[in-house]
């Protein structure tokens, strides 16, 4: 079949790596704010990244990356030192990208600044989608959260759950901080290990593992029921993309995920500095609690 590009995508698109992600092939970056070095993505504040499965000039929805991620787990290492209250590192999963009432790729009008083809379950670009939020986090809270939407019509959705199915450091005292005192402590490197395990081909559920020296978090996300993963399995076993934005300004934009610990703190200046996230692997099943050498 020939892919036609709409006028509207043919803006030249700045596009970086490759990026090394184990268990895939080469993979690229398309967006703005930050650099890659081999396994290693440096995300500065109000970037934005779409991941590639080939370098393109232009935004060809057929290019993304689609993750297989139903019945398998990811993992990555993040460094959110200098990621303060107000900020937010977000490293999700999208049905990306968005289709228009026949079926077909859309790459939306009025984005608000969101990439072509971009959809979300909060319609942030125009357009609705599922979306499953990995880690939405800075160095004082760390949430996750799946996102369901009604059952689609030709791939095109009308309506999501804005908000979400979620989880939060917040939610275990002295689990996650910066400083010694915190079981993981924000101060160094943490391991991120996110499973969705799955029966039948219907996932099942999914767990959240923050790892560092010898000590981990879990979010076991307990109160998804049955019937809402249900609803977010579809559009796993199509694959989803895979979206990394830094944003934030004021308190009251993030308050949502960090207040309480945070308070009236902006995020810029010193408390918006860079963030990195390192050797993101795709790996097959799910882990459980085998303990990892890290």
């Amino acid at each position: 079949s020939v892919h036609v590009v709409t006028t509207s995508t043919r803006a030249p698109m700045l596009m970086k790596g490759p990026l090394l992600i184990g268990g895939l092939a080469k993979t690229f970056l398309a967006g703005t704010g930050g650099s890659v070095r081999g396994a290693e993505l440096t995300v500065k504040h109000n970037a934005g990244w779409t991941v590639f499965a080939e370098k393109e000039d232009s935004w060809d929805p057929n290019a993304i990356e689609e993750f297989q991620l139903l019945g398998n787990s990811i993992m990555y290492t993040v460094d959110l030192s200098k990621v303060g209250c107000a900020c937010n590192l977000a490293f999700y999963l999208i049905a990306m990208p968005a289709r228009d009432f026949q079926g077909n790729p859309n790459p939306g009008e009025n984005r608000d600044g969101q990439p072509p083809y971009y959809c979300d379950a909060n319609m942030v670009g125009g357009q609705w989608c599922p979306e499953i939020d990995i880690m939405e986090a800075n160095n004082h809270a760390f949430q996750a959260t799946l996102h369901r939407c009604d059952p689609p019509v030709n791939k095109h959705f009308t309506y999501c759950d804005r908000g979400g199915c979620s989880q939060n450091t917040r939610d275990f005292s002295n689990s996650y901080g910066p400083g010694s005192q915190f079981t993981i402590d924000t101060f160094k490197p943490f391991l991120v290990e996110t499973e969705f395990p799955a029966n039948d081909g219907v996932l099942s559920g999914m767990r959240t593992i923050l790892r560092q020296q010898g000590r981990q978090v879990v979010l076991e996300h307990e109160a998804c029921d049955k019937a809402y993963l249900a609803k977010v399995s579809d559009a796993m076993k199509v694959g989803m993309s895979l979206r990394i934005t830094y944003w934030g300004s004021e308190a009251q934009t993030m308050a949502w995920m960090d207040v309480p610990p945070c308070g009236s703190g902006t995020c810029s200046g010193n408390g918006a500095g860079d963030a990195v996230i390192s050797d993101i692997r795709v790996l097959p099943g799910t882990i459980g609690d085998k303990q990892l050498v890290w």
